[in-house]
């Protein structure tokens, strides 16, 4: 039954011309919702003021994760929540996708790009989403817009204050990344970063497979990225595990984000990793000091953050 509705709902979107090219449907929606692909998003709920509003979103294409069926953040108010699908991967996945829905979340089926010759259509798409997403998710009534891995967990809770005390103390950030240095510890602290840059490239040296098709243009730019330390055209004070990002989007640098979004995920069109990168075009695009490093102990106390599962696939 659940099959038959998701079908007939795509192919009903799909018909009418609903969407643009990039986004084509949104499907097992919540009952009251109504996403106006390219023209915004329109509130589905009474709510309190009291707390930011926030839109979440993950992806998952070609199935680089599972969708797991267990430990799935529920949805609490001044919250959405939004799961981005190929086609196939839906299909595939109706049953756990519905313990999602009964949590809240919605879920937006997306064309899958072409891909090039060093990057292979879902990783390019997955890039797309992770910082270029549709512009109904950065035009919309949200004042932060969180994308993360999906096999990340992540909860919003506004039962407590930590929550809502978190975001109220970063207002004046534009961004707010996860510090790498939880996977090296002596690259922690402002000054570091690449440290922890030179721990990354070392860790895809000795698993290949995750980059085998980019790796010479990630050591190529780990060369030119120590020639602008050594210059002092850079400075490299933090780097960051990008598996989570959280933008301010009424910040008023927010559109200097989009720029050095735009420009990493252009890069990702020639390479397959983008720590590496993200870090040099905040600086360029002067946003180091508007940018927040958050450490893991604090995310995983405040939304009890944790990685679950690697990915399915190589990363």
């Amino acid at each position: 039954m659940v099959s038959q509705q998701l079908y007939i709902f795509w192919v009903l979107t799909f018909a009418l011309g609903v969407g643009s090219s990039k986004l084509k449907s949104a499907s097992l929606l919540q009952s009251g919702t109504n996403v106006e692909m390219g023209n915004g998003y329109h509130d589905r709920t009474h709510r309190r003021s009291a707390h930011p509003k926030i839109a979440i979103y993950t992806d998952n294409f070609g199935g680089y994760d599972v969708v797991r069926e267990d430990l799935i953040p529920h949805v609490p108010p001044d919250v959405h929540a939004f799961y981005f699908l190929d086609e196939t991967t839906l299909k595939k996945n109706e049953a756990a996708l519905e313990k999602w829905k009964e949590q809240g979340w919605e879920f937006v089926v997306h064309d899958l790009l072409a891909g090039t010759s060093v990057v292979e259509p879902e990783r390019l798409t997955a890039k797309e989403l992770k910082f270029s997403p549709p512009d109904w998710l950065l035009t919309g009534p949200w004042e932060w817009l969180i994308h993360h891995d999906a096999n990340i967990y992540f909860q919003v809770d506004w039962e407590g204050e930590s929550g809502f005390q978190f975001f109220q103390e970063r207002q004046h950030q534009a961004l707010v990344l996860l510090d790498f240095c939880h996977a090296h510890a002596r690259c922690c602290g402002v000054g570091n970063g690449f440290q922890c840059l030179e721990h990354d490239v070392e860790y895809l040296q000795n698993h290949p497979e995750k980059v085998s098709k980019s790796f010479v243009s990630i050591l190529s730019w780990r060369d030119a990225v120590k020639k602008r330390l050594e210059d002092k055209t850079l400075s490299m004070p933090h780097y960051f595990d990008l598996c989570i990002l959280m933008r301010n989007l009424k910040h008023q640098k927010a559109g200097a984000v989009l720029d050095a979004f735009n420009t990493t995920f252009h890069k990702m069109h020639e390479v397959q990793r983008d720590q590496q990168f993200l870090p040099v075009f905040l600086e360029e695009s002067r946003l180091t000091g508007d940018t927040d490093a958050v450490n893991r102990s604090l995310l995983n106390k405040v939304f009890h953050f944790s990685r679950l599962r690697p990915h399915s696939r190589q990363d």
